[in-house]
């Protein structure tokens, strides 16, 4: 699996009843093979499980979110 430009996204923040809500890193935004995807943080999941094996072997690198 190829994976490149990879970069964390993360939920807007959001303001309920006066009290502001912050997000942490919800997916990785990132090409697999050629497609764009979006992959969730989420153990069970394939793709999240490769791209963790990759940058863990420091094959890739993962951009901060904005």
């Amino acid at each position: 699996m190829i994976i490149t430009n990879a970069k964390y996204h993360k939920l807007p923040d959001v303001t309920i009843n006066g009290k502001t809500k912050s997000f942490e890193n919800s997916s990785i935004i990132c090409e697999i093979n050629g497609e764009y995807w979006a992959v969730p943080i989420d153990e069970q999941n394939t793709h999240y499980i490769e791209i963790k094996r990759q940058l863990d072997a420091g094959l890739i690198t993962i951009e901060a979110a904005d």
